[in-house]
């Protein structure tokens, strides 16, 4: 009668340490999302997320005495903290990561909505309310959670930019062109 109930309580534990402890499981090939970012000639600006401002904004915050003074610098900020690079003089280092789950009841069975590309460059767009995301790079990894069933993790990295509006000529202006 033991033995069976210490194989059972092995098989039911076995990954559930992993699972709920940290970040495990296998790690996928890398992936290709087929959905591009076409540039073109567009003109754009990487985004950061610049801690020097976040860390401004806390003490702001943390200055104001009444809730009325808070509720007013805070609509003063305006999107989130971040600050725009060119792009010829990035070096690197700002690039963000979303990702996109789905949980499989048994192993089996989706339970949630499935792996979404778009959703995972989403999340990270939204995160600096940039336009996009270039370089990017994905890989899929798999999280068991004993019996119960599995997470299918898509995460994605890369650079989020916004674009910038080109000026236009003001109405009434006339361009001037070479003969």
């Amino acid at each position: 009668m033991r033995i069976p109930v210490i194989i059972i309580s092995l098989l039911f534990m076995s990954c559930l340490p992993g699972g709920v402890i940290g970040k495990g499981g296998r790690s996928g090939e890398p992936l290709v999302i087929h959905k591009a970012t076409l540039l073109g000639q567009s003109s754009y600006r990487i985004l950061c997320w610049d801690p020097i401002e976040e860390h401004r904004r806390k003490e702001l915050l943390e200055r104001e005495p009444t809730e009325k003074g808070r509720a007013e610098a805070r609509q003063s900020f305006n999107g989130p903290p971040v600050r725009q690079v060119n792009p010829g003089d990035y070096r690197g280092g700002c690039e963000r990561e979303g990702s996109s789950s789905t949980f499989f009841l048994f192993g089996m069975f989706p339970v949630t909505a499935p792996l979404n590309p778009d959703y995972a460059i989403g999340t990270a767009v939204q995160e600096l309310e940039g336009d996009t995301m270039i370089n990017i790079s994905a890989w899929h990894e798999e999280h068991p959670y004993s019996l119960l069933g599995r997470v299918s993790v898509l995460n994605v990295r890369g650079t989020v930019i916004r674009f910038v509006e080109e000026e236009k000529p003001a109405r009434g202006t006339k361009r001037r062109t070479a003969r």
